[in-house]
């Protein structure tokens, strides 16, 4: 559970009804004779799921009886603290950091608009999330990425690669604040490919991309946080984006599949979404077979409210391999080999290429290397496990 516990520290917990107990919460379980301390992830009816915040592989079902309850406070050492306060840590760190980027976007008129993060949160749910989170992401242009890169290392911020890359689609600067890991991912375009692979044109049009692109900046809009002006994505947009981000990770974290739900609740309640005009993007721009899966795993899941016929408007005109929804988990995340594997195998499956010019990936020096690399591993894997 670090960062928010360490080896050491003591819990102290409350007894909650069941209806009481929410996603991100973090409860004690009791387990035949051992207790563990995970936070809740999902939940319905039934069970619930928990997981370590540092863990790949969620705990199993587990029944309500075995929640002892809550953790409401902790004791490290000689000193007592709740969770609320290390979230609210985190975020006003963030915050802080987040004003003064933009600050100077704004003062070099470098255009942007996030894409997701903090912003996000504060603005459509009005709180900053009940988690520890990893990073924000932020959309610019690629000619703005020097003078980012200037303005980001004035500001104590380091730079993940070596050198700037006139061929990468993001970049990620951190930078540590009071013990805090500040990361901030700058996209110059948005994330929903492999990053690594670059140049994806013959699994799908950079055209697209482009346009996309694009018209996020072209529809952005303003939002107005503790006095602050952000470009935030508008809406229908935003919708699209989130489904996308969530398929660029392979359908596996339930962090985000979670955070789309509440944002359509959210949406809906407010009436910030034309689904008329989501289903037009996603088709304009050939979305269907990433987008499809995601309402699907959103309606068995979390039982969302999405308009009738939504599924079946975007059915993707080529047939899904056969029980390929019911191998998508998204409880447990694979390893770093395995995650990237999956990715590819994905956009794979789901290109709207047709598969004689996908095939033609397999001469992308880059795509061979990573699959030599990948066998390498694998191989080397497998000999481990036979000693």
């Amino acid at each position: 559970m670090y960062p928010i516990l360490f080896p050491g520290d003591i819990v102290y917990y409350k007894k909650k009804p069941s209806s009481k107990i929410i996603v991100d919460n973090i409860v004690v379980i009791k387990n035949n004779n051992s207790l563990s301390t995970h936070r809740v992830i999902y939940k319905n009816k039934d069970v619930f799921i928990t997981k370590g915040d540092n863990n790949r592989l969620a705990d199993k079902r587990i029944k309500f009886n075995n929640i002892m309850g809550v953790v409401y406070k902790i004791k490290r050492k000689n000193r007592f603290f709740y969770p609320e306060e290390q979230y609210l840590m985190q975020s006003t760190i963030y915050f802080r950091i987040i004003k003064k980027i933009i600050n100077e976007f704004d003062f070099q008129k470098i255009e942007y608009v996030f894409l997701k993060g903090l912003p996000f949160y504060l603005h459509y749910f009005k709180n900053s999330p009940n988690n520890i989170y990893s990073d924000i992401d932020i959309l610019v242009k690629k000619t703005s990425s020097y003078k980012i890169d200037k303005i980001l290392t004035n500001l104590g911020f380091l730079r993940l690669s070596k050198k700037l890359k006139e061929d990468s689609i993001e970049d990620t600067y951190y930078k540590t604040i009071t013990g805090q890991t500040v990361v901030v991912d700058i996209h110059f375009q948005p994330s929903f490919f492999i990053t690594k692979l670059g140049n994806i044109n013959l699994l799908f049009p950079n055209k697209l991309v482009k346009e996309f692109t694009n018209k996020l900046f072209l529809t952005k809009k303003i939002a107005l946080i503790d006095s602050c002006r952000f470009n935030l994505l508008e809406p229908n947009y935003q919708f699209v984006y989130l489904c996308l981000h969530y398929f660029h990770h392979g359908f596996q974290t339930i962090r985000q599949i979670n955070v789309i739900n509440n944002f359509i609740i959210y949406a809906l309640s407010k009436k910030l979404t034309d689904w008329n005009l989501i289903i037009l993007i996603i088709k304009s721009y050939q979305f269907e077979n990433f987008i499809y899966p995601v309402l699907n795993l959103l309606k068995t899941y979390y039982k969302t409210p999405l308009p009738l016929g939504l599924s079946l408007k975007l059915r993707p005109s080529k047939q899904l391999p056969v029980n390929f929804m019911k191998k998508i988990d998204i409880f447990n995340q694979k390893g770093y080999l395995d995650s990237g594997i999956s990715k590819f195998i994905l956009i794979f499956i789901l290109s709207p290429r047709p598969i004689y010019i996908k095939i033609l990936l397999f001469l992308n020096p880059k795509v061979v290397k990573l699959v030599i690399y990948s066998l390498k591993e694998k191989l080397f894997s497998f000999l481990l496990k036979k000693k």
